[in-house]
């Protein structure tokens, strides 16, 4: 069960970085500090739906649940794989040029 899951989950984040694509096109020549920034922005966004869900606070429905909790988490997870894609890039650039 629990390989299932997992692989449910990559399949998620999987998606998400193709929908990133697509959404926002080729990102590839981002510096990596503008990278963490967007991967910070979003890991507030899965804060606050954690914050939204668990705390004993007035409901707002828009921004919590355990659904929302999950889509946050995927972008994270999402824009965290993109870092390490453009580092991937970077380290087989460098070795192709020694």
């Amino acid at each position: 069960m629990m390989d299932l899951v997992r692989q449910l989950a990559i399949s998620e984040v999987v998606f998400e970085r193709k929908r990133q694509d697509e959404l926002w096109g080729d990102q590839s020549d981002r510096p990596l500090f503008e990278r963490l920034s967007v991967l910070v922005e979003e890991v507030g966004e899965l804060a606050e739906a954690i914050n939204e869900t668990c705390l004993d606070n007035p409901p707002h429905p828009n921004r919590g649940g355990v659904a929302l909790i999950q889509r946050e988490a995927t972008h994270v997870a999402a824009v965290a794989v993109s870092i390490i894609e453009a580092v991937t890039r970077r380290q087989a650039a460098d070795r192709s040029n020694t």
